[in-house]
C-alpha cells in the first residue's frame, strides 16, 4: 500500500555512523530526523555506530524526547499536520554528537516501497577549533582483543552486570593500557559498585591516556564535588572548558558551583550564565536556582527573583518547590528593603545543587 501524507507508515531506519578521520566510535550516538525544520531524536546507535530504529509517522509534539521539536516549531513558525503526522518523504536523517557536524541525508530518495530504509553511512566531522570530545583517539590503536573485551563490558553494563563488566574492562586495559574509553568505563562501573578510590584512579588513567578525552574530567569533577573539594572542581572544569567550551553546559555548571562555594561570585556568575545559554532544552533547572543565589549575594534582588521564579516554574517535586518558595520569600523581603541583611548563603554542595 502506498504511503500518503495522512497515512504515513511506520518505517525502520538502519545505517552506520562513522567518524571522518577513521577513529572508531566507543559510545552511542543520537539519531535524529528533521521534518519541516523540526528535529526529533528517533533513537541511538550501539557503541560501535550501527543503528536500526523505528521512524513513526505519527508523533506527539509533547513527547519527552520531542520537547525541542515543539520549541523549534514556535521559533520557525512551522508545525506538523493537524493530526501530528510526519511524512518521511519531507524528512532528513542525521547524527548528533557534541563537537561534530553530521551528514544530512534525505529519506525520500532512499525509499523503494518496503518497510525499511537503509540510509548507509552517516559521517561525523570534528568541528574546527574544538579539541575535546567524548570520542577518544586512543581507541583507533586498540588491538582487537582489547576492543572485543571493551564491547563485552558495554553489553554487560546494559544488563546491570557490573562485576562482569568490570572484569571485561580490566581485561581491555591490561591488553592495551592506553585505552582511555576502557579506563573511563571501568571507572563508571566502579562508581556504581561504590568503589570511589578505584574509580578515581581509573578516571585519572583515562585522562592521562588521552588528555583531549573530556568524559573523565566531568567524572573526576563530580567525585570532587561529592567531597566538597571545590578548588579541584574548578581546576578540572577549567581544563575541560579549554578543550571544549561550546558543547557541555554541565562543565560550566560544575565550574559555577565550585566558584560559588569558594565565594568567587563574579566567575561563578559568568559560568552559570554560559551554562544556561548552552542548555537550550532546560535539562538542568538548578542552573536558574544557582544564578538566583549568586545574584542575591550580589544584592541584585529583582533579577535574582526573576531567576528563582523561573526555576520554580521548571520543577515539580514538593521539596524543590518548597525550597524555591522559601528563597523567593527571602528575596521579596530583601527587595522591599535594601537595608535588610543579605540572605544567608545556602551551600551549593551536590546535595543541594546538581
Amino acid at each position: 500500500m502506498g504511503s500518503t501524507i495522512n497515512n504515513t507508515p511506520d518505517l525502520f531506519l538502519s545505517g552506520r555512523v562513522v567518524l571522518s578521520d577513521g577513529t572508531p566510535l566507543t559510545e552511542s550516538v543520537a539519531i535524529q530526523t528533521s521534518c519541516n525544520g523540526q528535529k526529533h531524536t528517533e533513537g541511538y546507535t550501539d557503541p560501535e555506530g550501527d543503528f536500526s530504529i523505528q521512524f513513526a509517522g505519527h508523533t506527539s509534539s509533547v513527547m519527552s524526547s520531542g520537547i525541542a521539536d515543539a520549541d523549534s516549531s514556535i521559533r520557525n513558525g512551522t508545525s506538523t499536520n493537524g493530526d501530528n503526522t510526519r511524512d518521511f518523504r519531507s524528512c532528513q536523517i542525521l547524527a548528533s554528537l557534541a563537537g561534530f557536524s553530521s551528514d544530512v541525508i534525505d529519506l525520500g530518495p532512499k525509499y523503494f516501497g518496503s518497510g525499511s530504509i537503509d540510509v548507509g553511512r552517516i559521517t561525523l566531522r570534528r568541528f574546527g577549533g574544538v579539541q575535546g570530545t567524548t570520542i577518544s583517539a586512543s581507541a583507533a590503536a586498540a588491538p582487537s582483543g582489547a576492543t572485543k573485551a571493551y564491547f563485552k563490558g558495554r553489553e554487560d553494563q546494559k544488563k546491570d552486570k557490573w562485576e562482569s563488566a568490570q572484569k571485561h574492562f580490566e581485561e581491555a586495559v591490561k591488553i592495551y593500557p592506553s585505552y582511555a574509553p576502557a579506563w573511563f568505563e571501568l571507572g563508571r562501573t566502579q562508581v556504581l559498585q561504590n568503589n570511589v578510590p578505584g574509580a578515581r584512579e581509573s578516571f585519572e588513567k583515562a585522562r592521562v591516556a588521552d588528555p583531549k578525552f573530556v568524559s573523565p574530567y566531568q567524572a573526576l569533577a563530580e567525585l570532587a564535588a561529592r567531597e566538597e573539594h571545590w578548588a579541584e572542581v574548578v581546576q578540572l572544569t577549567d581544563t575541560a572548558l579549554t578543550l571544549n567550551a561550546t558543547d557541555f553546559p554541565q562543565f560550566w555548571f560544575l565550574n559555577a558551583i565550585g566558584n560559588f562555594d569558594l565565594h568567587r561570585l563574579q566567575p561563578a556568575e559568568k559560568s552559570v550564565r554560559e551554562a544556561i545559554k548552552l542548555d537550550g532544552q532546560h535539562k538542568m533547572p538548578k542552573m536558574e536556582y544557582l544564578l538566583g543565589l549568586i545574584l542575591a549575594q550580589r544584592q541584585q534582588y529583582p533579577e535574582a527573583t526573576e531567576h528563582m521564579q523561573r526555576y520554580l516554574s521548571m520543577v515539580s517535586t514538593p521539596a524543590e518547590m518548597a525550597d524555591a518558595q522559601k528563597q523567593l520569600s527571602k528575596l521579596v523581603q530583601l527587595s522591599a528593603s535594601a537595608k535588610l541583611p543579605a540572605t544567608a548563603k545556602p551551600s551549593a554542595s551536590t546535595q543541594t545543587i546538581k
